[in-house]
């Protein structure tokens, strides 16, 4: 049974006309995690607006985005504008050696700008950028999580970034189950990024998106003896 980790990249035309489309990508397999059947669906796809994902596997395993997706109004003569850009993506995170998993991260960051004109009444500018609600799915079973990923800005340079991160436990907890061991997950999510200007103009872009699988620890040969040495040690006791 497939999982699909789906994550809905939501940056939409609120009247847009068209027939969504679909990008595959090709199946990347890292050291301990596989990514497959990926896919980019939207109304303006193709082309993508994500870019083919590249995989990084130091020290863990991560599928990396850079999209090339972003919207822009203008507002000259007072009248309230609205753009925005959709596409959802898919992919089956699954482990190739039966690690299971220790953590999910999920990384977004790209830029903004809003700028009032000295003329015409009083500017209305906003810029939004957001990935809500998240939901999980493991065996069948799916989970919204919350809190969902927090995104922050830096108004310094007009940029802005959050993080995710969904530990062993999160997903226990969320699942009601102690001994849950995650090999397969699904990841459903509907993000937005928008802009909209009145007596102004604003833009939104979105430059990085980042899915990276932190396995569970494997024991390593130092910890191995060790713990055979207090095995013994407890046996050695006991024979007295």
């Amino acid at each position: 049974m497939r999982f699909p980790l789906l994550i809905a990249f939501l940056l939409s035309l609120p009247l847009c006309n068209g027939r969504a489309g679909t990008v595959n990508f090709a199946t990347q397999t890292g050291s301990y995690y596989s990514f497959q059947n990926m896919s980019e669906t939207g109304l303006n796809v193709p082309p993508s607006n994500l870019e083919d994902p590249k995989l990084y596997t130091n020290p863990y395993d991560a599928i990396q985005f850079k999209p090339s997706a972003f919207v822009v109004v203008e507002s000259q003569l007072g009248t309230l504008e609205t753009k925005s850009l959709t596409s959802s993506l898919a992919f089956t995170a699954l482990a190739s050696t039966g690690l299971a998993m220790e953590k999910l991260t999920i990384d977004l960051a790209g830029t903004y700008n809003e700028s009032g004109f000295s003329f015409g009444g009083t500017p209305v500018l906003q810029t939004s950028l957001s990935l809500d609600p998240i939901k999980f799915t493991i065996g069948g079973i799916t989970k919204t999580w919350s809190p969902s990923l927090a995104v922050t800005r830096d108004i310094t340079n007009g940029t802005w970034g959050g993080r995710l991160e969904v530990s062993k436990s999160d997903f226990q907890n969320l699942f009601s189950s102690p001994t849950l061991q995650v090999t397969q997950l699904g990841v459903e999510s509907q993000a937005t990024v928008s802009a909209t200007a009145q007596w102004g103009s604003a833009n939104s872009y979105l430059t990085f998106l980042s899915f990276t699988i932190q396995p569970v620890p494997e024991p390593n040969v130092s910890s191995l003896f060790v713990l055979a040495g207090i095995f013994a040690l407890k046996r050695k006791r006991a024979s007295y």
